[in-house]
């Protein structure tokens, strides 16, 4: 069963703001890659992403997408087709992102599809 796995923030200043969910809610950091930070409870993980490093970054901060671990992809990837998504998870970059595959559900909100677990 897919499980909901993480939330993502767009920031102007992702240090900022892991220090506070690191002081106030006692969250670790379990990560970085260009741009971003990754905090975890240790049950759900928080990537704070720097605004100007996602394409649009005109985008107002806040959530930005949230992320499901999966057990197998082409399983999600026909339910999505069925659902009426044409382009059902494309790869993303392995370039220190947790995430292998990103969708848009029919709002248009980001859903990022992992395979292999987030470190928590």
């Amino acid at each position: 069963m897919p499980r909901l796995r993480h939330l993502a923030l767009l920031t102007e200043n992702p240090e900022r703001l892991a220090e506070f969910y690191q002081t106030v809610f006692e969250m670790k950091e379990v990560g970085r890659s260009p741009g971003a930070i990754y905090l975890s409870d240790g049950n759900i993980n928080l990537s704070l992403i720097t605004k100007t490093n996602i394409p649009d970054h005109q985008r107002p901060t806040g959530i930005y997408h949230f992320g499901f671990h999966i057990e197998e992809l082409e399983a999600v990837q026909g339910r999505l087709r069925k659902a009426g998504v044409s382009d059902a998870a494309p790869r993303r970059p392995r370039d220190g992102r947790y995430a292998e595959h990103r969708v848009k559900d029919p709002d248009g909100n980001l859903i990022d599809l992992a395979e292999h677990d987030w470190q928590v």
